[in-house]
């Protein structure tokens, strides 16, 4: 079964010491061990990873990365060592900012796709995609910006058979592999038309709404209070159909393994069912009996 190794070396300040602080270096190795399970996305083909008994000398980790489906797929073989190879060079190499040309092939993952599979694509390839690759780069920082906590350590050094020479990272180095481009939260602004399937009628109740965006069933918080007030008055009727035309706020979080995403309604522009559109109304402070009027401006 073809295989390839890859060994990675905490060495501390003193070499006679073989112990390290076990939640820092076990952060480390979760965040090598997803970046390596990720590189299936490029592969196309299921990858597993076996650990071998621990050496001297600081703490060494030797992973064993194995491609099953190389025995049954001769042309998975190249691929597998360029990805490898690639990704290797990747991880242990202080970040670089990134290109259009190489932003550009990052986007274009059907040419990536086809490139693997006429079994074309070189390493270096793979290293202008992975080393603007969010989620590894993410990895990659997370590491070593656990590596730093790790009392007294001196370096980290990376051996493998992919390489002509050890990788070595000196401590004071770990900052440059701290990527500084990564931000969890995103905050998007956007004019749309969200169709209502669940609106909230009783004034007061902070209970999300519910609605069609972009083919998509939606959560979201309606925070256009002129518009709640006009809905608890019985202005408007909800049926089958009815949209209304928003200035519509995405927020995307993302944490370790997942992004959540929180939809927020602003300001509600118009309200409709498919052609039969109406105009939201302002209020009007100074009447009593009716508060609000069609023949007032529009919200917008």
């Amino acid at each position: 079964m073809n295989s390839n190794l890859i060994s990675i070396h905490y060495s501390l300040m003193d070499d006679d010491v073989h112990k390290m602080d076990a939640f820092s270096r076990n952060e480390c190795e979760k965040q090598f061990l997803k970046a390596i399970n990720y590189l299936q996305k490029y592969l196309g083909c299921k990858i597993s990873i076996d650990v071998q008994v621990k050496k001297e000398g600081g703490v060494i980790d030797t992973y064993q990365v194995i491609c099953a489906e190389i025995l049954t797929n001769p042309s998975v073989t190249f691929v597998f060592g360029a990805v490898f190879n690639a990704f290797i060079n990747n991880f242990f190499r202080p970040n670089i900012h990134s290109s259009e040309e190489t932003k550009n092939n990052l986007e274009n993952i059907e040419k990536t796709k086809q490139l693997i599979e006429s079994g074309t694509i070189t390493s270096e390839n793979f290293e202008s995609i992975f080393a603007n690759d969010r989620y590894i780069k993410k990895r990659k920082s997370i590491f070593f910006k656990e590596a730093q906590k790790i009392p007294d350590i001196k370096q980290i050094a990376a051996e493998s058979p992919q390489l002509q020479a050890p990788i070595t990272i000196p401590v004071s180095d770990f900052n440059d592999y701290v990527a500084t481009d990564i931000f969890d939260t995103i905050t998007e602004a956007e004019e749309a038309r969200i169709y209502i399937i669940a609106p909230i009628l009783d004034k007061g109740r902070k209970d999300l709404w519910k609605g069609i965006y972009r083919g998509e069933s939606i959560l979201f918080r309606m925070l256009d209070h002129n518009f709640k007030n006009q809905v608890a008055e019985g202005i408007f009727t909800f049926k089958n159909g009815t949209y209304i035309e928003c200035n519509l706020e995405i927020t995307k979080i993302e944490d370790d393994e997942k992004v959540d995403i929180k939809y927020c309604v602003m300001k509600v522009l118009k309200i409709g069912d498919d052609d039969n559109p109406k105009d939201v109304l302002v209020p009007l402070k100074k009447r009593r009996k009716s508060k609000y009027s069609y023949n007032e401006q529009k919200l917008f």
